[in-house]
């Protein structure tokens, strides 16, 4: 299945604590607050996601392979 193009961020997300909540913020104007438990649950979800996708090919490693590049 072909996906649309996104962008992929190397650089991690910054976040801080305001008034009680985790105020996230990132690269191309990302940003959002959540509450303590939504932010440590946010955090877990994405820790097991991207576990997950250390063992899946990239976008970059797909299209080197369909090319037969090896600059991936």
């Amino acid at each position: 299945m072909a996906r649309e193009p996104r962008p992929t961020f190397k650089t991690p997300l910054q976040a801080e604590r305001v008034d009680g909540e985790v105020v996230v913020t990132g690269p191309e104007h990302l940003h959002g607050a959540f509450s303590a438990d939504a932010a440590r649950e946010s955090a877990r979800i994405l820790k097991d996601l991207a576990d997950e996708a250390d063992d899946q090919p990239t976008p970059a490693a797909d299209q080197a392979s369909q090319t037969g590049s090896s600059d991936a």
